[in-house]
């Protein structure tokens, strides 16, 4: 008599580390939310210093805050939804929205810590001129870049980005374009923040 076994695949990871990655995220995730709101309403409420420094840490803070909201939620019900199939495949469309919104929300905090970066850069190298150089026009103009470049990368990332369900319910990304994605929108502002430090 053949006897059924109920163990998981062996790429497949154990339930109870599923687990332990799910309680870690979600303490990420609430930190995440806790720390970023803080800072917003530190400068909303307490900070009356409305000069572009205060408006870019701000930024980064919303940035930060659109990570933590797009990032954690999808891969804490990710690994929900892996625990819970035990062979079955997780779906085509969650394996996507998790790459996509993982690029772009590190791609967004990349951009927002950069335009920080390059404001202290300024401060520090031209302390004199510094509020004839980052007036509120191009204050407002780096910060609306950093938010419609990564709204209008949604599409390349979306259309470069291709995922298969392997039977073990993990997602696996396969796309030609992937590196040349991750280079364009996360490595090149993280090494251009580097270089102004």
């Amino acid at each position: 008599m053949q006897q059924i076994s109920n163990t998981t695949s062996p790429d497949r990871p154990s339930s109870q580390f599923l687990l332990a990655l799910i309680a870690l995220k979600f303490v990420f995730f609430l930190l995440g939310i806790l720390g970023n709101v803080a800072v917003i309403i530190c400068h909303a409420c307490v900070n009356r210093d409305r000069t572009p420094s205060s408006y870019f840490v701000v930024n980064l803070a919303c940035a930060d805050l659109v990570v933590c909201l797009a990032i954690y939620p999808t891969w804490i019900s990710h690994f929900a939804l892996t625990i819970r199939s035990t062979m079955e495949s997780i779906p085509g469309y969650m394996c996507q929205f998790s790459y996509v919104s993982g690029i772009l929300s590190i791609a967004l905090s990349a951009l927002a810590l950069l335009a920080i970066t390059y404001d202290r850069y300024i401060f520090i190298s031209q302390p004199l001129h510094y509020f004839s150089i980052m007036t509120w026009k191009r204050t407002l103009a780096i910060l609306s870049f950093v938010w419609v470049f990564t709204l209008v990368a949604i599409l390349p990332v979306s259309l470069s980005t291709k995922t298969v369900e392997k039977g073990n319910s993990i997602c696996t990304q396969v796309s030609g374009g992937k590196v040349l994605v991750v280079i364009a929108f996360v490595d090149i502002p993280i090494a251009c923040t580097v270089f102004l430090i």
